[in-house]
């Protein structure tokens, strides 16, 4: 069996997918493109509406392009999309040749095998009405980026925020022990990983009986190897002091806070049953800069959600103007079934004003960033080089993968991939740092 997995969605998705394939290639072969694949799995999103509407069309495309092109390939869909809306997917898309929910890998890709020896017709369904995410000691290093991974710590939540629908998802949140983390994190960097970048719904729910997330980085810091740790999704509301300390004390773990705040207005947070006030946040970000001054500060911020004013709007962008983070995504409101907020009846904000509010925050953090990336000009920073299409390309501790900037390398001389390299900034844009080894 030849497979290939298309995988949408968050950093999450890509260490499921990850697991998924470590496990296939006990007894199949995995390829890298479709073109060579007998069966295609599409591990999908069901976040927001653009989200669910990008794994339809790509489940589409397979069945309707890919499948039609050789006789007996098959198509699964897998994740998020199937856990929320199996039945309507079984009456809208009946040529799927299986759904798979959110389940433990072992148990899909022994339902994955079993469906392929059978031979049958009858396509595979593999669902629980309750999710388990329950995460097993895993090596995610099959077929991952080269000098990076993630590693996925925990799964499910057990927050409530108005807007989400994670919980109905995923489940209440399960961590993995420190030991499985600590073990899988060796062998990736004993295979050549430079970053580990540990992801969840929320970290910050990470427990291991008594031991926490700063227990966990500190674990990690102690592991022999010149690498980075990065952490992702850090939830404000339940963001300490000794979280903090613990940034501040592991030389491995990079000063990088990715802190969704969703909104800065009071009436806002209160209405997406965040606990921090705006005050309270501000006091977050003002803590990690005076205790770690070359902290990057990431955050997510939502427009138009139901009961949002002008006033509210007003309030957010003052807010994001007097803190400057470094790194910011901004999304419009999506309405989805099941989420705390339809049980409340506030007033819709319209699509066109939410997109002219998510504009006019994207203009001002582009000047925020070049800004920012200006005062970098002379400086010296550590680059972990990646790749050298026409010159090499690298990324700071201020670049997450495929989220953030990247730094562009120009010289003469020969470098090598994967390791670290001390430049100069030379030049700078929006986004992105551009210069010479040092």
């Amino acid at each position: 069996m030849k497979i290939y997995i298309e995988t949408l969605g968050c950093p999450k998705n890509e260490a499921d997918s990850q697991m998924l394939k470590r496990l296939l290639a006990s007894g199949g072969q995995i390829v890298s493109t479709p073109v060579d694949a007998e069966v295609v799995v599409v591990n999908t999103c069901a976040f927001i509406q653009d989200a669910q509407k990008e794994s339809i069309e790509t489940l589409l495309e397979y069945l309707l392009r890919w499948k039609q092109e050789q006789p007996g390939r098959r198509v699964y869909a897998w994740g998020c999309l199937v856990q929320r809306f199996i039945k309507a997917l079984q009456k809208e898309i009946p040529e799927l040749d299986g759904l798979i929910g959110v389940l433990p890998v072992e148990r899909i890709s022994e339902g994955l095998f079993s469906h392929w020896r059978e031979k049958t017709d009858q396509p595979l369904v593999l669902h629980a009405e309750d999710p388990d995410t329950s995460c097993a000691l895993s090596s995610q290093y099959f077929e991952s980026p080269p000098f990076y991974a993630y590693v996925k710590i925990g799964d499910g939540c057990d927050r409530g925020c108005g807007f989400c629908t994670i919980p109905f998802i995923k489940g209440p949140h399960r961590s993995r022990p420190i030991t499985h983390i600590c073990q899988e994190v060796k062998e990736l960097v004993g295979k050549g990983k430079k970053e580990l970048i540990l992801v969840d719904q929320d970290t910050t729910q990470y427990r291991d009986g008594e031991r926490r997330l700063p227990d966990l980085l500190r674990a990690l810091n102690a592991i022999e190897g010149d690498f980075w740790v990065r952490v992702l999704y850090i939830h404000p509301d339940h963001f300490d002091l000794p979280l903090l300390e613990s940034f501040a004390a592991c030389d491995k773990v990079l000063p990088y806070f990715d802190i969704p705040i969703q909104h800065a207005s009071d009436s806002v947070l209160q209405a997406m049953n965040r606990i921090k006030s705006q005050k309270e946040l501000r006091t977050i970000f003002k803590l990690i800069r005076e205790r770690i001054p070359e902290a990057v500060l990431r955050t997510t911020v939502m427009v138009g959600y139901p009961g949002e004013t002008r006033q509210d709007f007003d309030r957010l962008v003052a807010f994001l103007k007097e803190i400057q983070f470094d790194r910011l995504g901004v999304f419009r409101f999506s309405s989805e079934r099941g989420a705390p907020v339809n049980r409340k009846r506030l007033q819709r904000v319209s699509a066109k004003e939410g997109a002219s509010r998510l504009d006019e925050i994207m203009t001002l953090q582009q000047e925020l960033s070049y800004e920012k990336n200006r005062r970098f000009l002379g400086k010296v920073v550590r680059v972990l080089v990646e790749t050298a299409p026409s010159h090499y390309v690298g990324r700071t501790i201020r670049d997450a993968p495929e989220i953030d900037g990247s730094f562009d390398i120009y010289t003469d001389e020969t470098l090598t991939l994967g390791e670290f390299y001390t430049c100069r900034v030379t030049e700078t844009d929006v986004y992105d740092l551009g210069g010479t080894p040092a």
